[in-house]
């Protein structure tokens, strides 16, 4: 079409593209035209025709404009650099990993699955990793290299404008009935210097803005093309249009116009979607996959003609379910319950899609909200397909009606079904003589050992110190959110004043409890006084803080506890809908990707949580390894109770699977989406059955005092009756099985911001003022309904209070409590030296966390060093760079230790963490300095400083000064929030007394504290001057906040 550029800098740009029919419905009859629109060949017109076999007037099928301009024209440079300008990469970064995202689409297999039903893509159009959407804003993550042939590699340049596809079509607010078509583009740049074909480089980050039009039938996005390693913006695709295109004139539409075309394309399994697919007023559908031969699409008439394929509905019906169910086609029978293979009303919206997906149609919403069964799903599908009776070949492979109900390894058995055992009419004593034996005694020498392992996991997973650190930040969320949600309400805190009377906020019926109890928690902080059901203004002020600020600070601060506070922050964001029933707390948490993400996350990632888990598998084990089982006395059988999203279920199955003894493994939940998932998910196990099962009912008969260990995570408070719930549980164990629950035994506000916006979490009927109890309470209801010995998780520590493993044997009685723990030498209590002995050979040994004078004993054999050697803490931050920097400097120092806190996202090593910081700061030191420094990252706040034993060991044989310089400084804390610093104090003071008792008489240890003005800033107004003497200063003399409380 052109001469050669005489340059290889030469760059062509695409202007005003515009698609008039679709490029599948031209025939060979096709042919492209590109005159040249100036004297000098750089501007070319071009478009596509087709005449059709008949030899009518040609067709206009797609057009556009090709410049071509020389990478070192200015002009050119300066225009390009305006885009550069207008959007930065930095800005794109934010985004895609924002917080506070509407939606979130992670990971290219479930991208494209979602996006089959607009475009089924080939594996060659694969590209996009991440996609996020935030108000009228999307950006992207896209992994593609550009093939390297021509300006233009048609996979590479889809992948980039999928990010503006997947927004207009899967985020944007729309009738689902409808699709979005790109049918034009207004300028495709180049950056001047880029070269894109030639480059080695594959990861792209993509920013879209999108604008809908006034009449809302077209949107214009903006797409900007970065390299996400240099950041530097490659690409510019401005005014992509889409315009709006119902789905159901897809098929038709389609058929038309490749009747047209007097060709006929068979379909392909997987269609190859161009970029620009079709203009609004000839939309295309994505190809269909064919099962059969192919045939032509045409208008239905009263009779199929001979010639077209039947169409086995069932048979392919079948396959959906089954791939979601996690059951094999065989198994579903024709006239099943969905909700018997899983698929109640949230798995239902999955369902559908796949329906759809799967056959090319639009199911009738309408009608699918009566579909229960499968007869009733197979003519709901009928309907949309538009075919009779006649079109549809029915091949059933159900299992035949006398086949069993139960298949091995995985089958489902509905809790409405009664089976001819004989363990129906066995009373609880028979049960006893049946199967696998669990003494007592076992049971509760298995128990007690788990017990010991306490203290000791809680500070293995970082909860020990979360009551005084995390929860009243925590709390601060809360409170701020509920502020939030009552101003959205109409209740403003903030602009009322002390003693003024508030009006109530507005709230549906069934929100009453969860409403109330919101007003409580701002009664708790004394922003608000309740009186007869009257609500006044208290003279405290209402925070300032926002929600937002306070959750990037937990996220900041505390990443490991991200899971709670994120999804605390999801669902206190919607108060204002749940109150008022506008919003569903279920289809939120449940319904959305988002939602389920973070609660699945809630449920498996909360350090709390691990803990119990970890309990659970432990009493297990060790159950396990004290019985001696007999061929012929069966499983040792087990099932869990609300396995939910299965957060238990993966820690106990690994355990079960390397158990010395055969173990039957029963998954259940009330809502047969979760068991469908777990059947997909555990079903290649050979010991686990999966069931739906509701705990406030009475079990099926076939559950029967059948099970050794029910098992039950944070899911019998969820119920109206303590005593029904574990009254039927009871009814399920053996009269040697025994209750594992774990439970949360203190409130929190974040679990009730979360879970608060069920309705289930308030129907309680009992004497509960709460739906959480304590675990005296737990107590009192288990003994009123029959269990025997009860018993729970517990520690010295004070986290331990917060949740419990609860422990209830079915028969039996109450046994005395453990003998009082008395203090051991040191402040170690005799139990604690006994769980140290258990655990010697299978965990590292515990560090002492007591406050006390004597100290562990150094594993190393090394006599204390000479010279000296200081350890610095904060050494990264400005005064403790150069501090250590000049430490390093003296003849007099052999050592500098750098004890600086752990950093989550640095990419460096702790010593190159450590010189970052002298480079930062200028500083610059010899070798024979630089030799001196070591650095350590930890969590001082733990015993031992955070340090492994061998580490703290040689320290306390080396170092011979201290200066403790880390502190964080923020003027708005209490004095209790600084209770993290002087835990660090304490096991400083603890190294500094353990150096000087092995150093011996004669020995000066220095410590020295680096304290802060904060701790004289009012001396200058009670000395009448400015200057401040190097005095010991009174407290008069510290400004008056926790700050300089605590220094």
């Amino acid at each position: 079409m052109s001469p050669t550029p005489k340059s290889p800098a030469t760059i062509a740009l695409e202007h005003h593209l515009s698609v008039d029919r679709p490029s599948e419905t031209i025939g060979e009859d096709g042919f492209p035209e590109f005159p040249a629109l100036n004297a000098n060949r750089t501007v070319w017109s071009w478009k596509w025709t087709s005449t059709g076999l008949s030899g009518a007037a040609p067709t206009l099928h797609v057009t556009g404009e090709l410049h071509f301009r020389s990478s070192n024209d200015l002009q050119y440079q300066a225009e390009f650099s305006r885009y550069d300008r207008l959007v930065t990469n930095s800005r794109c970064v934010q985004v895609l990993y924002s917080k506070d995202a509407d939606e979130v689409l992670q990971g290219q297999r479930s991208i494209y699955r979602i996006f089959a039903p607009i475009v089924d893509y080939s594996p060659l159009y694969f590209g996009v990793q991440r996609v996020v959407g935030q108000d009228s804003v999307s950006a992207g993550l896209v992994v593609k290299k550009h093939g390297g042939e021509g300006w233009l590699d048609a996979f590479y340049a889809d992948a980039l404008c999928q990010i503006a596809g997947l927004w207009v079509n899967c985020m944007m607010d729309d009738d689902e009935k409808d699709m979005w078509i790109a049918n034009g583009v207004e300028h495709w740049l180049r950056a001047p210097t880029a070269n894109i074909k030639a480059s080695s480089k594959e990861k792209w980050h993509v920013f879209c803005q999108h604008s809908r039009s006034a009449d809302g039938n077209s949107v214009l996005s903006d797409i900007f093309i970065f390299d996400a390693t240099s950041g530097a913006l490659t690409e510019v695709i401005m005014g992509v249009k889409y315009a709006k295109v119902a789905r159901t004139s897809m098929g038709k539409l389609f058929s038309r116009l490749t009747a047209q075309s007097g060709t006929v394309k068979a379909p392909v399994s997987q269609s190859v979607a161009p970029v620009l697919m079709a203009s609004a007023e000839t939309p295309v559908p994505s190809q269909p996959t064919p099962q059969t031969a192919a045939a032509p699409v045409t208008q239905k008439a009263a009779k199929p003609a001979p010639e077209t394929p039947s169409i086995n509905v069932v048979g392919k019906l079948k396959a959906v379910l089954a791939d979601i169910s996690g059951l094999e086609p065989e198994e579903i029978k024709d006239d099943v319950e969905l909700g018997d293979i899983g698929i109640d009303s949230l798995m239902g919206i999955e369902m559908a899609r796949e329906i759809e997906k799967e056959f090319e149609c639009t199911l009738p919403q309408d009608e699918l909200m009566h579909v229960t069964n499968f007869p009733s799903l197979l003519s709901c599908v009928q309907g949309a397909l538009g075919a009779s009776t006649d079109d549809v070949v029915v091949h059933s492979s159900s299992a035949s009606e006398d086949e069993a109900e139960d298949v091995a390894g995985g089958a489902t058995t509905p809790a409405s079904v009664s089976t001819n055992a004989t363990s129906v009419d066995l009373d609880f004593n028979e049960a006893l003589s049946k199967g696998l034996e669990l003494p007592q005694s076992a049971i509760l020498k298995a128990f007690g050992e788990t017990k010991l392992t306490t203290d000791r996991l809680m500070e293995e997973y970082g909860n020990r110190g979360y009551l005084s650190t995390i929860a009243p930040l925590q709390d601060q969320l809360c409170v701020a959110l509920i502020i939030e949600g009552f101003k959205e309400l109409g209740c403003d805190l903030a602009a009322t004043k002390p003693r003024e009377k508030l009006p109530s906020i507005p709230y549906a019926d069934d929100q009453k409890r969860f409403a109330q109890y919101l007003y409580t928690v701002l009664e708790t902080a004394h922003i608000v006084e309740l009186d007869s059901g009257n609500m006044t203004r208290t003279h405290i002020a209402v925070p300032k803080r926002q929600s937002a600020d306070i959750l990037k600070e937990l996220l900041s601060s505390f990443p490991e506890h991200a899971c709670c506070n994120e999804l605390a922050h999801y669902t206190g964001s919607h108060l204002a809908g749940i109150l008022t029933g506008h919003e569903d707390g279920i289809k939120l948490i449940f319904g959305t990707d988002r939602g389920r993400e973070l609660v699945a996350g809630v449920y498996a990632d909360n350090p709390m949580n691990k803990i119990y888990y970890a309990q659970m598998g432990d009493f297990i084990r060790r159950l396990a390894a004290s019985t001696s089982q007999r061929p012929s006395q069966g499983p040792l059988k087990i099932l869990e109770m609300g396995a939910g999203t299965g957060a238990t279920t993966k820690v106990i199955l690994p355990l079960l699977a390397e158990l010395e003894i055969e173990v039957e493994f029963t998954f259940t939940d009330l809502a047969a989406s979760f068991v469908a998932a777990a059947r997909k998910q555990f079903k290649h196990l050979p010991f686990i059955k999966f069931r739906t099962h509701d705990i406030e009912k009475v079990p099926a008969d076939d559950l029967l005092h059948s099970q050794h260990i029910v098992l039950a995570s944070n899911a019998v408070h969820a119920t109206r009756s303590l005593p029904i719930a574990a009254t039927n549980i009871r009814k399920m164990l053996r009269p040697d099985g025994v209750l594992l629950m774990v439970e949360m035994t203190e409130p929190m506000y974040w679990c009730d911001i979360i879970f608060g916006v069920f309705e289930g979490w308030w129907l309680f009927e009992d004497d509960r003022q709460h739906a959480l109890s304590s675990a005296e309470d737990w107590e009192k209801v288990l003994h009123g309904v029959s269990y025997g010995h009860v018993d729970w998780s517990d520690g010295h520590i004070v986290e331990t209070k917060c949740q419990r493993l609860i422990m209830a044997t079915a028969g039996g009685k109450q046994h005395p409590p453990p003998a009082h723990r008395t203090k051991a030498a040191g402040g170690m209590t005799s139990a604690t030296k006994s769980e140290k002995q258990q655990h010697q050979s299978s965990s590292p040994k515990p560090p002492s966390t007591s406050p006390s004078p004597l100290f562990p004993k150094p594993t190393s054999s090394k006599p204390p060093s000479t010279g000296h050697c200081i350890l610095i803490t904060g050494a990264t931050g400005s005064l403790g760079s150069h501090m250590a920097a000049h430490y390093a400097s003296l003849p007099t120092v052999t050592s500098v230790i750098c004890l600086n806190r752990r950093s989550h996202n640095s990419p460096y090593t702790p010593l190159e963490r450590q010189l970052n910081a002298f480079t930062q700061k200028s500083i610059t030191l010899p070798a024979s300095s630089l030799s001196k420094i070591t650095a350590y990252e930890t969590d001082s706040t733990k015993p031992l400083l955070g340090l492994p034993e061998e580490t703290y060991a040689t320290l306390s044989t080396t170092v011979t000064h201290i200066v403790h310089n880390a502190w964080p400084m923020n003027g708005k804390l209490p004095l209790q929030a600084f209770t993290p610093q002087f835990k660090v104090l304490r096991h400083l003071f603890d190294l500094a007394a353990l150096v000087a008792a092995k150093r011996g008489p004669g020995f000066k240890f220095s410590f020295q504290f680096i304290s802060s003005i904060a701790t004289v800033g009012h001396y200058p107004f009670h000395a009448r001057t400015p200057h401040i003497p190097e005095e010991t200063m009174g407290i008069k003399s510290v400004l008056p906040n926790g700050y300089g409380d605590a220094k």
